[in-house]
């Protein structure tokens, strides 16, 4: 007998895990889920594409940014290099002209040229050098040379050196002496430019200074396309370096230039230049370690030959994705169009994405905050309230959009409709918000312009105060220095007049003293004076020893109306004051209307008492100087012998100091040749007697054999004081001093550096020893 089976049923689950299966689940909570699968899973699928085509985006931007910083700095050190290649052009012409007119045989010319750079303008070798460039006619084209040398290293403060160089590459002009007569023909920017081509090196150090920098080089060509020489000119490369350091870079990420072979010479971060980017080849290498160009004879090689045939090869922008050591990085390059060089900025992966993490907790937040709302709305509201909704949603988006004029329509006395007046009257605060935001970043805005506008006017006048301190502390002569403030003041300050005028010592009136333009010189050929509390601003300042401004000329009770100046519209007068002491008066004036403000006040004020201060010091070196030629023997010699610019009025200035003594004549010989050979005679340019007997004329010649003393006598510093007994002296000698009237001697030998050159013979008609004076 069979037995059939029952199938036992499944117990239900417990009541607390009932609640986790949904056909267990209330209506709101399956709407929920439902929203959210609705909503999220799409959103989910959003977000991941918007990710991936942000991450894309964001690297692209980073590398086009990369890309767009190399271009600007290649662009940046391409003017740099066209601008000071254009400034080398600008001597060709003048260049060309002195190398046209080189002597075909020039052996002494170099020696000429070290003389005429290197010696002083008062010695006779200067003046023999110079003669000679005037008689080959090379002189008024090196001139010319070098003023336009000079003028350029004005212009371009980075130039350390120029130099014109003839076919067999010595330097004959040059703004550095040192460099006369050097030799270049060896170099190979002379060997290249010698050849027809302008040439630019790289940024190579100076071996000699260590100093780095950059050789231009270009050929001088006369008008039949012959090449008579070559300009070269080295230019500091600390222009070119402060290019790649000023870009604004994140930490890690720098700038390099990179020159035709893939060597780094230049780096935002200077200690790692001279580095190569990958393998360099054996006869690049060879060069380098034979010349030294690079200060090195090896190079430390970053084992990236990509990245080196990248930068090397470039025709125009692009970017390049590589792995140094243990990360990834990313460099944007561009090429210079002028030269062989290219730029690249560089930047590691995780600083280059490191904007993606922002970008992925953004996209999150989003999806979040999406799906709450979803699951809200579809939870909480009804049919009947989501038009209401959607209709403030759309005065809400018409607000943000710009359009405050809107207002939510009320149709309802419910919560939604009190929602609407809520909202309108935010939006009626929001209006009169922005109103006022609006009016007070104007108000704001014009402040900030009216400060912005007394900053740089107060900059100006504080360049422009400095300019004319400078001038009137340098010039010690009164007339020049006054004049000079008033035109720099003038000129700095762009004022209609100005004029400075000095009380007398009565101080009774006001005298011009200085005063610009044609007004001026007439003013000051009168002489133009205002009387001291008189009915003028001048007279009225150094009555009041204060400063007095007139915004109105024509309201202004005491203005002197001068019909030379018809134009004048404010004026200022400023006391000149020193010590309490007044000197005189400074007077602006302007042809606009109240022109001068508290800032022209204190900034000429500043002046006046600069003025002041540099005239009195002025006055005191005159009398000093004045004290000093009427009571100091030696400050009169000393003056005329700085005045003598020849050989016979340096033995004038000899004759007349040895006439300020008790001494009854002198003898002032010089020793010929002067070249420094083995002298032959003795020239006496200069010869004195109080009582007009001399022992022979001025100008006469002895030969030393022949002369009434000895050289040996002459070659050292001696006092006789009775000629009997001079030493090296022959009766014969004596005699013939003694016939002349000469009891007591004494010699000065004149040297000329570590040479004896002439000598001064002082002596008296009666023995006895020399007073000091």
């Amino acid at each position: 007998m069979s037995v059939a089976s029952v199938e036992e049923p499944v117990p239900p689950p417990p009541e607390g895990i009932r609640r986790f299966f949904p056909r267990h689940w209330r209506l709101p909570a399956r709407l929920l889920s439902l929203m959210l699968l609705i909503a999220l899973l799409p959103l989910m699928a959003l977000s991941l594409l918007f990710f991936r085509e942000g991450a894309r985006v964001v690297e692209g931007g980073q590398l086009r940014n990369m890309e767009t910083i190399a271009t600007g700095l290649a662009r940046q050190v391409d003017q740099l290099l066209s601008d000071v290649a254009g400034a080398t052009s600008i001597p060709a012409d003048s260049a060309a002209w002195f190398l046209a007119r080189l002597p075909a045989d020039g052996t002494d010319l170099v020696e000429t040229l070290r003389v005429f750079y290197n010696v002083p303008e008062d010695v006779e070798a200067y003046q023999d050098a110079r003669a000679r460039l005037e008689a080959l006619g090379l002189l008024e084209p090196l001139q010319a040379v070098q003023g336009e040398f000079e003028e350029i290293q004005k212009a371009y403060g980075a130039f350390e050196s120029i130099c014109v160089l003839d076919t067999a590459g010595t330097c004959l002009v040059t703004t550095d002496p040192k460099l006369v007569g050097r030799s270049y023909a060896t170099s190979r920017f002379y060997q290249v430019a010698v050849e027809g081509q302008d040439f630019i090196s790289d940024i190579e150090p100076e071996l000699e200074t260590g100093r780095f920098g950059v050789v231009l080089a270009r050929p001088i060509v006369a008008e039949d396309g012959q090449v008579l020489g070559v300009l070269i000119a080295r230019l500091d490369a600390t222009p070119i370096w402060r290019i790649l350091e000023g870009v604004s870079l994140e930490p890690g990420s720098y700038a390099i230039l990179v020159n035709q072979d893939g060597v780094i010479i230049g780096h935002s971060q200077r200690g790692n230049i001279y580095q190569s980017l990958g393998p360099l080849p054996p006869a690049v290498q060879e060069e380098i370690r034979q010349t030294r160009r690079f200060g090195v004879t090896a190079m430390e090689d970053w084992g990236l030959p990509q990245v080196a045939e990248a930068l090397t090869t470039a025709k125009g922008p692009g970017h390049i994705r590589y792995q140094r050591e243990d990360q990834v990085e990313f460099m944007g390059f561009a090429p210079l169009q002028q030269h062989s060089w290219a730029v690249g900025v560089v930047k590691p992966q995780a600083q280059l994405l490191a904007p993606l993490g922002a970008l992925a907790n953004r996209a999150l937040l989003i999806a979040i905050i999406v799906g709450l709302v979803a699951s809200g709305l579809a939870l909480q509201f009804s049919r009947t309230i989501t038009r209401p909704i959607l209709r403030l949603t759309e005065v809400a988006t018409a607000i943000a959009g710009g359009d405050l004029r809107r207002k939510v329509p009320i149709e309802r006395e419910d919560e939604i409709g009190l929602l609407g007046r809520a909202f309108n009257r935010m939006a009626a605060q929001l209006r009169e918000l922005i109103g006022g935001l609006e009016a007070t970043v104007a108000e704001r805005t014009r402040a900030l312009q009216e400060a912005n506008y007394h900053l740089q006017k107060r900059a100006i006048y504080l360049e422009a105060s400095a300019e004319v301190a400078r001038a009137i502390t340098s010039i010690l002569d009164v007339n020049q220095m006054l004049q000079r403030t008033v035109d720099l003041i003038q000129e700095r300050f762009g004022f209609y007049h100005v004029s400075i005028f000095l009380v007398d010592e009565a101080e009774e009136w006001a005298v011009v003293r200085a005063s610009t333009g044609e007004v001026g010189r007439i003013m000051m050929e009168k002489p133009h004076k205002l009387r001291v509390g008189g009915r003028s601003m001048v007279g009225w300042t150094a009555a009041h020893r204060q400063p007095r401004i007139a915004l109105d000329v024509g309201a202004d009770a005491v203005h002197f109306d001068n019909p030379l100046l018809p134009h004048t519209r404010s004026e200022m007068t400023l006391p000149l004051m020193v010590r309490g002491r007044l000197l005189g008066v400074l007077d602006v004036q302007s042809t606009e209307e109240a022109a001068f403000d508290e800032d022209d006040v204190r900034v000429l004020q500043s002046l006046a008492d600069q003025i002041a201060i540099a005239l009195e010091n002025a006055r005191r070196v005159s009398d000093e100087a004045a004290l000093l030629e009427a009571t100091s023997p030696l400050y009169r010699a000393s003056r005329r012998l700085t005045e003598a610019v020849s050989v016979e009025q340096v033995a004038e200035a000899f004759v007349a100091s040895v006439a300020d003594t008790d001494a009854d004549g002198c003898l002032v010989g010089l020793l010929e040749p002067p070249d420094g050979g083995e002298p032959q005679e003795v020239h006496f340019a200069g010869v004195w007697g109080r009582d007009g007997s001399i022992p022979f004329p001025a100008g006469s010649r002895f030969p030393l054999t022949a002369s009434p003393l000895p050289l040996d006598f002459l070659m050292e510093r001696r006092v006789v004081s009775e000629i009997v007994e001079a030493p090296l002296l022959s009766p014969e000698q004596i005699a013939y001093l003694q016939r002349g009237g000469v009891q007591a001697l004494v010699n000065i030998p004149l040297r000329a550096g570590n040479r004896i050159i002439g000598f001064t013979a002082v002596y008296r008609r009666r023995t006895g020893p020399f007073s000091e004076a």
